[in-house]
């Protein structure tokens, strides 16, 4: 094998000839052997030594909870079904909310992009979601009303900021994509008279204490 120096960067590149020889046939200097040892290129790069740092510690973590997965490989419905929505039971949310959320992800995001490598989802993917969304009938067969549509983008951001801050993308591809405005509506409440009448037509209910704790307070159903 001969080493020799090859480019501004002083790189050294292993020459290997099929046939033995006792000294090296280009520049005639003495032949040693050596072991030759493979060199791991990375699939990704990244714009900062943070972002490679933070992505470098969690292939460690990883790793070492035997849950490794080849970034290649890992299609945006894996992450978030087996990854990310069972994270969520972490952060001590409500059981409406995670059901609101798993409902967001299988019904709306992974039918469409759920095929995508999370390595490789740009924000022109979420842009298409966007567009299917408002295109194309949804799980009760008519087009998804715009706050639907804007909460499963919001989830999906917020699954994809999930992803940037375990070191699995570099970016949030949903960050900065337009969501749909939801129009204002004015809201509808009782007068006193009519709150009364509806108290009193319930007073024999078992669920008059929860009914008169409401209008007293004005929480929301789930707080009640």
């Amino acid at each position: 094998a001969c080493m020799t120096r090859r480019g501004r960067t002083g790189g050294r590149l292993l020459w290997i000839d099929s046939d033995r020889h006792e000294s090296c046939p280009k520049c005639g200097g003495e032949l040693k052997d050596v072991k030759a040892r493979r060199q791991i290129v990375l699939p990704d790069r990244y714009r900062t030594k943070k972002a490679a740092t933070a992505r470098l510690e969690a292939e460690k973590r990883a790793e070492v909870e035997g849950a490794f997965a080849v970034p290649a490989e890992l299609t945006l419905g894996a992450y978030l079904t087996n990854g990310w929505l069972p994270s969520l039971a972490g952060e001590e949310l409500t059981t409406g909310t995670v059901r609101v959320y798993t409902g967001h992800v299988e019904q709306r995001i992974v039918p469409v992009l759920g095929h995508v490598p999370l390595q490789k989802l740009t924000t022109r993917h979420v842009k298409q979601l966007r567009t299917h969304m408002a295109t194309n009938p949804g799980v009760r067969g008519g087009i998804p009303s715009a706050q639907t549509r804007r909460q499963t983008l919001i989830v999906l951001h917020k699954a994809l900021g999930a992803a940037v801050h375990d070191g699995l993308i570099g970016r949030n591809p949903a960050h900065g994509v337009k969501r749909p405005k939801v129009p204002k509506r004015e809201m509808r409440f009782w007068n006193a008279e009519q709150l009364r009448a509806f108290l009193a037509s319930t007073e024999d209910s078992r669920l008059f204490p929860v009914w008169r704790f409401l209008s007293q307070t004005g929480l929301r159903r789930g707080e009640a």
